[in-house]
């Protein structure tokens, strides 16, 4: 049970004596990644379709480290892996969502400025998607609204061959556990078994292969599990 101290917003230790409960999935890890750039400090980032600009945070899990798991969110959110955490710089609490922030300051020696741009990979992509009628994805609406925002400030979007029907494995799963969220990792080793994967793209991508025709058998009243 985390525990942190009410009315008080800002940066804080936590404070048994006068707390509050921090709701289910409210403890919060954030990895602030810096570099040395032309004009001083710079931190990595990135604009949400939706919720404008953010820096990388995700969900503590269950028996999970604070640095551990701030480190696997920069993976799974930014493909770096990396990272190393330098110092821990802030607590914060965010008492209108019964949250608690653990922030953390890290680096890296990847060369991310010589990394290629979206707008160079679009005529691959779309001959990628050219006559398929089907496409998959684990949380349909947030990954189809970060591919739409990336075609639009590329002018693409209405050039751009978007299958007709789309799979939502989230949504897939729900009908299977009582409609809780489930993170794809969990699914797959729910349904199949353990996977050490690397948090690259390639290896989400097959993840969600495995976990569609898993749950597709489990629909149909057969187990891939073994």
């Amino acid at each position: 049970m985390i525990l942190c101290r009410p009315n008080c917003p800002g940066i804080f230790m936590p404070d048994p004596a006068h707390s509050i409960i921090v709701a289910p999935g409210g403890v919060k890890v954030c990895p602030v990644l810096t570099r040395s750039g032309a004009h001083g400090r710079e931190i990595l980032a990135f604009v949400h379709p939706t919720a404008g600009h953010q820096i990388v945070k995700g969900t503590l899990e269950e028996g999970e480290a604070l640095e551990p798991a701030a480190l696997r969110e920069l993976a799974e959110e930014s493909g770096i892996d990396s990272a190393r955490i330098m110092a821990k710089i802030a607590e914060i609490e965010v008492p209108d969502y019964c949250q608690f922030w653990h922030v953390y300051e890290c680096e890296t020696d990847a060369d991310l400025a010589e990394q290629p741009r979206f707008g160079e990979h679009i005529d691959d992509l779309a001959e990628f998607f050219s006559g398929e009628t089907t496409m998959v994805a684990h949380n349909m609406p947030f990954d189809f609204q970060m591919l739409l925002f990336e075609l639009k400030r590329e002018l693409r979007e209405h050039k751009f061959p978007w299958p007709t029907h789309h799979i939502d494995t989230v949504q897939l799963a729900k009908s299977h556990y009582n409609g809780k969220y489930m993170k794809l990792q969990a699914l797959y080793e729910d349904l199949i078994g353990p996977y050490e994967q690397k948090h690259r793209a390639v290896d989400d991508a097959r993840m969600l292969m495995e976990v569609y025709h898993a749950l597709m058998a489990k629909a149909n009243g057969n187990s891939s599990k073994n």
